[in-house]
């Protein structure tokens, strides 16, 4: 039986947060950082063509909240 792995994206402009949230994805077994972005805007326009399972978003971005 193949597992799928989870996919995560990560959206927030705080490298620093962005970095703890990658260090613990690596710890995880069967999870796949997508990818990450520093804005809300960017990141939706991924998403509308890139499936995710899980999205990391910071609430309190520039442009879009």
């Amino acid at each position: 039986m193949t597992h799928m792995k989870i996919k995560f994206l990560i959206i927030d402009d705080d490298p620093s947060a962005v970095n703890v949230i990658k260090n613990y994805l690596q710890q995880i077994g069967n999870s796949e950082l997508t990818i990450s972005f520093n804005n809300a805007v960017d990141g939706w326009n991924f998403m509308k063509n890139n499936p995710v399972d899980v999205i990391f978003l910071d609430i309190n971005m520039p442009a879009l909240d």
